[in-house]
């Protein structure tokens, strides 16, 4: 085991240096957008700390597909030039299942499935793909307050396990760590939600901090901000109109390798944004244990540091049921 996770490390120092050490376009340019999903510090979010989080019996399975793509550079608010033709196409489905221990405890794992492409044509043209398990989270929820059925107040905890590999590459070498399927670091969440539900809506919001261990490549620890109400729609009972803001700080990430796109101290330069969306969607509940949700996630403010590809509209697509 000792060994095993010796050669991880290494691998992963590796990885470091082929980031700072591409040079030119690729460098840190492409490389630092966190892989799509690893930034979101809580995922399904809106299962665990949004519109469906309050603690309920039974066994809840919840299955989501997020798909975006990325192509165009920014730095700070600007859109900046993009010759190499950067681009980064990701899908993630998450299998997510709660189960009630007590009456103020819930229990939930989150086991993801990453499919990620990224793709570039300078210095050299070349496509990545990784696709396979990310890293699996825990989570336990703790009712701080229910005053009935359909408002709560929650607290949060969670760890984020390094299962996802992050030894791919291919002909050309190693893969950078942003491409990886997990991060190879163990990830601890806190935060807490609160949902309040109405006679013809639900309005809710949460707050959750991501805490990445540390490694020769750490990334930035993250801060998630969320706020939304759900709209049952008076002359259909079963659909429901949906509206979210959501805001994003992410921390600059760290390297212990010196080299091209890394700040003194060790930061890494092109990483760390400040991010808001507006994410509309519609839910549909065709009976009292199920519902299928769809948003669209648009981004309408990005602050980020240094020279990044920049968030594009993602689409998530969600299934849950109650057993």
């Amino acid at each position: 085991m000792m060994k095993t996770r010796q050669s991880g490390k290494n691998a992963r120092r590796a990885l470091g240096m082929s980031i700072l050490l591409a040079g030119g376009w690729v460098a840190p340019t492409f490389a630092m957008p966190a892989p799509p999903m690893m930034s979101v510090q809580v995922s399904p979010r809106s299962a665990i700390t949004g519109l469906g989080s309050t603690s309920q019996d039974g066994v809840g399975v919840n299955l989501s597909t997020r798909y975006s793509e990325r192509s165009t550079l920014q730095s700070g608010t600007t859109e900046v030039p993009n010759p190499a033709k950067q681009e980064t196409e990701s899908q993630q489905t998450t299998l997510l299942l709660d189960y009630r221990v007590t009456d103020s405890l819930t229990v939930l794992l989150a086991i993801p499935h990453v499919d990620q492409t990224a793709s570039y044509i300078l210095p050299t043209q070349d496509t990545q793909t990784t696709k396979g398990l990310g890293d699996i989270s825990v989570y336990g929820k703790y009712s701080l307050y229910k005053p009935s059925a359909t408002s709560e107040v929650l607290a949060l905890v969670g760890v984020e396990l390094p299962t996802g590999a992050t030894d791919k590459g291919n002909a050309a070498g190693p893969f950078s760590i942003t491409q990886q399927l997990g991060s190879d670091s163990t990830d601890f969440i806190v935060g807490a939600a609160a949902v309040w539900g109405f006679s013809t809506f639900t309005t809710y919001g949460d707050f959750s901090y991501k805490i990445n261990g540390s490694e020769s490549y750490t990334f930035g620890n993250f801060l998630g901000l969320n706020a939304g109400v759900n709209y049952a729609l008076p002359s259909m009972d079963q659909f429901s109109l949906v509206g979210e803001v959501n805001a994003e700080i992410a921390e600059r990430d760290e390297s212990e390798v010196a080299g091209l796109g890394v700040l003194a101290g060790g930061e890494v330069r092109d990483t760390g944004y400040s991010k808001i969306y507006l994410t509309p969607g519609i839910q549909w509940r065709p009976g009292k244990n199920s519902s299928l949700t769809f948003n669209a996630q648009v981004p309408v403010y990005q602050n980020l540091k240094g020279t990044q590809l920049a968030s594009e509209v993602s689409y998530t697509l969600g299934v849950s049921l109650r057993f």
